[in-house]
């Protein structure tokens, strides 16, 4: 235990600072930053870096090199396009996401020989940035996530849209999936959302 820095080539049981470095861990780490080689047990933190964990990372960003960094794109029930990127232990992630909603409008261009010409064009009505951490169950290439995630609606990014009043999305999500390769999987599951003024 230290209060700065605490820096040692492996470690037993608790190694707790601020800054912790390790070469191997049995045990955990414990403090603000949190690196190792090669940790049996868990680092719990705000950033945790291991070149290999058994056991999870508990922190807001976990580079993991067994563990996961997985891009996810998806489209949900809330008719929003979703891109998220996951880092995290073997077997508990955080992730940030963006979902991006939009809708086709007509739109009268012109006219031709007396008819109004008419295109379509898309356009984005909302957007969700949102944050979340999830729990992974490998079994084989199938696997179950427990996923618990926010995210704040909004028409756009504008000043405006971020110090309005904004709806709050929650959701709560059992999904299993098939993985084909290590970064594209079919993922299927239920949803309980729940939205707030």
């Amino acid at each position: 235990v230290a209060g700065g820095v605490n820096i040692c080539g492996s470690v037993i049981g608790l190694q707790s600072a601020a800054v912790n470095i390790s070469g191997a861990v049995a045990g955990a780490q414990v403090g603000v930053l949190n690196i190792s080689g090669d940790i049996s047990g868990c680092q719990i933190g705000v950033v945790n870096v291991a070149k290999n964990m058994k056991g999870v990372g508990i922190g807001l960003l976990n580079f993991i090199g067994n563990g996961i960094q997985s891009p996810e794109v998806a489209y949900n029930d809330q008719k929003m396009i979703d891109v998220a990127f996951k880092l995290g232990s073997p077997t508990f992630y955080t992730f940030v996401s963006l979902g991006v909603g939009g809708a086709v409008k007509d739109k009268i261009t012109g006219s031709e020989n007396g008819a109004p010409v008419h295109t379509t064009e898309w356009y984005v009505d909302r957007v969700a940035p949102g944050a979340g951490f999830g729990f992974h169950i490998p079994a084989g290439r199938l696997y179950v996530d427990l996923v618990t995630s926010g995210a704040a609606i909004m028409p756009d990014f504008t000043a405006a849209s971020w110090n309005a009043s904004q709806n709050f999305w929650a959701r709560e999500e059992v999904l299993v999936g098939l993985s084909f390769f290590r970064h594209l999987s079919l993922v299927a599951g239920l949803t309980y959302n729940l939205l707030l003024d």
